[in-house]
C-alpha cells in the first residue's frame, strides 16, 4: 500500500499512485483575461485564435504531476525544467501556426505571459500534484 506524503521533503524517492485519474483542465490562466478580454484573450486554451495551447498545458500538468524521480537534485529543478518545456512548447506552438509577423509576436508575447504566470504562481500547484499523484514507497 502506498505511503501518502504530506509534504514534499517527507520522502526523496517518489513513485507515481497508478490509480489517481489524469486531470486534464487545459490552460490555466486569471478569469479576468478571459472575462474583461485583457491582453486581447478571448479563450484562455485558444488565446491566439485558431492557436491552440491545450498540448502544452496538458503536457505541462503532466510533468508537475509525474513524480520526481530519485536522485534528481531537488523539487526546484524539476519545477523550473517543467516549466522552461512549457515556454519552448508554448512558443513552438506559435511558430508551427504560420502566422503572420504582427500575430506571431503576440502569439509569442502570450506564451511569454502564461510562463510568467506558471512560474510565479506554479509552486503551490507543483506541490499539490506531487502529494497527491506520488507515495513515497511503490
Amino acid at each position: 500500500m502506498p505511503i501518502k506524503m504530506k509534504t514534499l521533503s517527507d520522502c526523496d524517492a517518489r513513485y507515481q499512485i497508478a490509480d489517481v485519474p489524469f486531470e486534464k483542465k487545459g490552460c490555466s490562466v486569471p478569469a479576468a483575461w478571459v472575462l474583461t478580454g485583457l491582453y486581447g484573450i478571448k479563450d484562455k486554451d485558444e488565446p491566439v485564435p485558431g492557436v491552440s495551447f491545450l498540448p502544452a498545458c496538458y503536457e505541462h500538468d503532466d510533468c508537475y504531476r509525474t513524480c520526481k524521480p530519485e536522485g534528481m537534485s531537488d523539487d526546484n529543478y524539476k519545477l523550473k525544467k517543467c516549466d522552461d518545456t512549457f515556454e519552448k512548447n508554448l512558443k513552438n506552438i506559435c511558430v508551427k501556426n504560420n502566422l503572420d509577423d504582427e500575430a506571431l509576436r503576440w502569439c509569442k508575447d502570450l506564451a511569454e505571459l502564461y510562463y510568467d504566470g506558471v512560474s510565479k504562481a506554479g509552486r503551490g500547484v507543483y506541490r499539490g500534484a506531487q502529494i497527491k499523484n506520488c507515495s513515497c514507497c511503490p
